[in-house]
């Protein structure tokens, strides 16, 4: 059952930190169908990585387009019937497919599962730095992609990540997953661990941005469809 399971990874300047997502992911318990990973234009060392992990993944390198493109194309190519996502800073536990494959095996009217999720501060930041950072100790439940696994027909009913925003897409996504009544559930299980670096900090005020679009966006839908 496990070779139904797709993974896209979208990379963007993550030479750094991208070895150690790839090998998360080859490390897993149970084998995916493929991997996928699309460049989105990627100045640094991304490509060169990528390279050395050719036999076993697939690679699609083109100029950047942002995150959202990058992970529609990843999944227009892919051809499981489940579908997983890790962002190139991140990081899975190693039985992450395995819990997720045998709780939708076992629960056959769930369309999707998330789970928990840590986050960390980058080792390489400066004292600096990691001192103006809030990382929870805690963990977290994690509504994000890097838990998701989702049926593809589940994911099709509530259609693509839209393109439109740079750092909202997923909350734009799940807005409308939850509109569209997705029947999921969320793993008690540690399943991912969430990189807190420059970059990251670098996007909150896209991110926040984003938001206010997204909520216009949830308002504008509820209207039309008579609940606002």
């Amino acid at each position: 059952m496990e070779k139904t399971i797709s993974v896209i990874l979208p990379v963007y300047n993550a030479g750094i930190y991208l070895e150690e997502a790839l090998e998360s992911i080859f490390s897993q318990s149970v084998t995916p169908l493929e991997v996928i990973a699309i460049n989105d234009g990627s100045t640094d060392n991304s490509l060169e990585i990528l390279e050395r992990y050719r036999t076993r993944l697939f690679i699609e390198s083109r100029e950047n387009r942002g995150l959202a493109a990058t992970l529609n194309q990843g999944i227009q190519i892919s051809k499981g019937q489940l579908l997983t996502f890790l962002d190139a800073d991140d990081v899975w536990v190693k039985n992450k497919l395995e819990m997720q494959l045998d709780f939708l095996n076992k629960h056959p009217e769930k369309e999707a599962s998330f789970g928990m999720m840590r986050q960390f501060i980058s080792p390489e930041l400066t004292d600096d730095i990691k001192n103006t950072i809030n990382c929870p100790d805690e963990l977290q439940k994690g509504i994000m992609k890097i838990t998701l696994m989702i049926r593809r027909g589940a994911f099709d009913r509530v259609g693509w990540f839209d393109e439109v925003f740079r750092r909202g897409d997923f909350i734009d996504w799940f807005a409308r997953a939850e509109e569209a009544g997705l029947n999921y559930w969320v793993l008690p299980e540690l399943l991912a661990y969430r990189r807190l670096h420059r970059n990251s900090l670098s996007s909150q005020q896209q991110h926040e941005k984003d938001l206010i679009k997204i909520a216009k966006a949830v308002l504008d839908r509820r209207r039309i469809a008579g609940r606002g």
